[in-house]
């Protein structure tokens, strides 16, 4: 049984536009990170929750780490509400290529999947109490925009709907 995934950043390297040219301190220092992921929601919750308050939890402080989790929950449940989001776009878009989440310098995208016909899917997930608004798609469009990212479609996911 595989426990951890490792996804693999998307972003290509920074390269000079002239061979002497000199990139600034905080570029020259930059490395493109990748990310390590439990395999199974269960395995994230445990090591997020369980293990860490394991001493409250033998103490029987049961009210303690349930408000613990509580006040944490949305946070947590985000991370599997992007990976359903992930997965509803590759059922609606049977010809995709590779899709997941998509990090670099400048920016962060939940969904970023290329269609086979060379088309982009681009996508934000939303797990708030409140409504999403246009606002959540223009700034979509002005990340795409400051990585030259061009899609083709956007999609919008919202635990509360869209004003």
């Amino acid at each position: 049984m595989k426990i951890l995934k490792k996804e693999y950043s998307r972003e290509k390297p920074i390269k000079k536009s002239n061979p002497k040219e000199k990139l600034k301190k905080s570029l020259r220092r930059y490395k493109i990170s990748h990310k390590i992921r439990f395999q199974k929601p269960f395995l994230r919750f445990w090591f997020r929750y369980i293990e860490p308050n394991i001493k409250d939890l033998e103490n029987c402080k049961f009210k303690k780490v349930i408000k613990i989790i509580q006040n944490d929950f949305d946070n947590f449940v985000s991370l599997t509400y992007e990976e359903l989001s992930n997965e509803l776009i590759k059922e609606r878009f049977k010809d995709i290529d590779s899709s997941g989440s998509y990090w670099d310098i400048k920016i962060e995208l939940d969904i970023l999947a290329s269609l086979k016909d060379n088309k982009i899917v681009v996508g934000e997930c939303k797990w708030k109490n409140s409504k999403i608004c246009k606002k959540t798609l223009t700034s979509l469009k002005k990340k795409c925009k400051i990585s030259n990212i061009e899609a083709d479609f956007f999609a919008l996911f919202s635990k509360s709907g869209f004003s």
